[in-house]
């Protein structure tokens, strides 16, 4: 049985960095079930995250305040297997906040 988890929440930079807490551990999957991403900014802000190294979200642009500058996907459901990590950009440094939630599985 597994237990719903954080799995990284702050906010990004403008150079692709791990927004995970941590690796998925050794002998465990981890399924990413949710990514949320605020745009606090006026001007709108392109964003890129990979899961393993893959882009699963690609120079997305989220609308600057006074628009849509929330974006939720609440049913993402990726699968990720032992060490492997979220990473994550925005255009602008300290603009964009996330928050990425889940569950890990030991499957030893």
């Amino acid at each position: 049985m597994s237990e719903a988890m954080r799995i990284g929440k702050g906010t990004l930079t403008n150079s692709l960095a791990n927004v995970d807490d941590a690796a998925v551990a050794a002998s465990h999957i981890r399924y990413v079930k949710a990514v949320t991403l605020c745009n606090t900014s006026v001007s709108a802000q392109h964003v890129t995250v990979t899961f393993a190294g893959t882009n699963v979200i690609y120079e997305y642009s989220i609308p600057g305040t006074g628009g849509e500058n929330t974006i939720t996907i609440p049913f993402f459901d990726q699968v990720m297997e032992a060490t492997e990590r979220i990473q994550a950009k925005a255009e602008t440094t300290a603009v964009v906040d996330f928050y990425i939630s889940g569950r890990e599985v030991d499957v030893s």
